[in-house]
């Protein structure tokens, strides 16, 4: 029996980003390959992976907002079943 040595090459072209179940990405993946993962706008989450950043709220969608008269207004003018 005889033992052959590989050859274990990596190319940093060949790294990828490695996702989770969830969506995320591995820490030591976005490490290997920042330049993707500043391509896709990854932030570290607080469990220590990457994820894509919440988009900004907008200001429609603030508190104010969606008690304004006007909401509340077509609101009221809904009827049920879209008639």
């Amino acid at each position: 029996m005889t033992v052959s040595a590989l050859s274990a090459t990596t190319s940093t072209t060949s790294v990828k980003l490695v996702a989770l179940a969830n969506g995320e990405y591995t820490a030591g993946s976005v490490a290997s390959d920042p330049t993707d993962a500043s391509r896709l706008g990854l932030v570290k989450e607080k469990d220590g992976n990457y994820g894509v950043a919440a988009p900004a709220v907008a200001a429609a969608s603030t508190a104010a907002a969606q008690s304004a008269s006007g909401v509340l207004a077509a609101l009221a003018s809904l009827k049920f079943g879209g008639q």
